[in-house]
């Protein structure tokens, strides 16, 4: 949260950041919201969490930190690319 805060003060373009409160619902209904340790599975634990716009996978919505030459020329906001 604060360094998306310092990125927006820097004038960067950032993804929203809340507080989100994740209900053991969720965990319960949602097979991303565990994690892989050797041969043991853990489930995320619920209570207030720190959450992102999530970028998804379709070509509108690409994170990149390495963009390839053809793909260069794509980019709608090339002036925040750089920085």
């Amino acid at each position: 949260m604060f360094a998306t805060e310092l990125g927006l003060k820097l004038g960067l373009p950032m993804p929203r950041v809340r507080v989100i409160e994740v209900s053991d619902w969720l965990i319960e209904h949602t097979p991303d919201l565990r994690i892989q340790l050797a041969e043991t599975q853990m489930r995320c634990q619920s209570d207030k969490q720190l959450a992102s716009l999530y970028v998804g996978q379709d070509n509108s919505s690409l994170s990149c930190d390495y963009l390839p030459r053809e793909m260069l020329e794509k980019v709608r906001n090339i002036g925040d690319f750089a920085k």
